[in-house]
């Protein structure tokens, strides 16, 4: 396990979630089943967000309801090849990219411009302090705001990567990729955001 693993391996005395699931499939009790979800909903939430973005907070919030619903329903398909956990993760991300296919389907139906500039305000709005001060007030405003620029695939492993704390190898069981693969899109990444940022700091130098 690497350092990053430390912060969800569970304590000496506490159930692990196949434990905790394994007690819900004997009992049918549901509250060893909302133990699992409030254990992991926060995480879910940031996951989902990391997708969507953060102007896609409520919608997050409520597709980890959905996915809790679901996987509650379909608990039993789980058939522990991986860590329940993982398999919560993935239906999230599933559940995340469809919900992001639809939001780009709407906004190709209502029209890209209006439905961009509306969206860049509000990422702006979500990024930037209440007085919508300068990048010295709010330094990683700018970031946050190239990382939302990135394509898709990039700002989520980004996200995963620099935000969740997941470790390559997470990610990588968590995407379906391997872990060479995440490494290269994490590199591609990392390399986009540096130009962004230059030709950023190139416009300001330039006023």
């Amino acid at each position: 396990m690497t350092d990053r693993d430390d912060r969800r391996r569970p304590a000496a005395d506490v159930r692990t979630d196949e434990e905790i699931l394994q007690d819900f499939r004997r009992t049918a009790e549901p509250r060893h089943f909302e133990e699992l979800a409030l254990r992991h909903q926060a995480f879910l939430h940031r996951l989902a967000a990391s997708v969507l973005g953060p102007d896609h907070l409520t919608e997050a919030a409520d597709l980890v309801q959905d996915v809790l619903w679901q996987a509650f329903r379909a608990q039993s398909s789980f058939r522990g090849t991986s860590r329940f956990s993982t398999w919560l993760f993935r239906l999230t991300y599933n559940a995340a990219i469809g919900r992001l296919r639809r939001i780009g389907t709407e906004r190709r139906r209502f029209g890209r411009l209006r439905i961009a500039a509306e969206a860049s305000a509000k990422e702006c709005q979500v990024y930037r302090s209440r007085d919508q001060g300068s990048r010295d007030e709010d330094p990683g405003a700018t970031l946050r705001a190239a990382v939302s620029a990135l394509p898709v695939s990039y700002r989520t492993i980004i996200r995963l990567f620099y935000w969740q704390r997941l470790s390559v190898r997470e990610i990588a069981d968590l995407l379906g990729m391997e872990p060479n693969t995440v490494k290269s899109y994490l590199h591609r990444a990392r390399l986009k955001l540096r130009r962004h940022l230059e030709k950023d700091v190139a416009r300001e130098e330039a006023l």
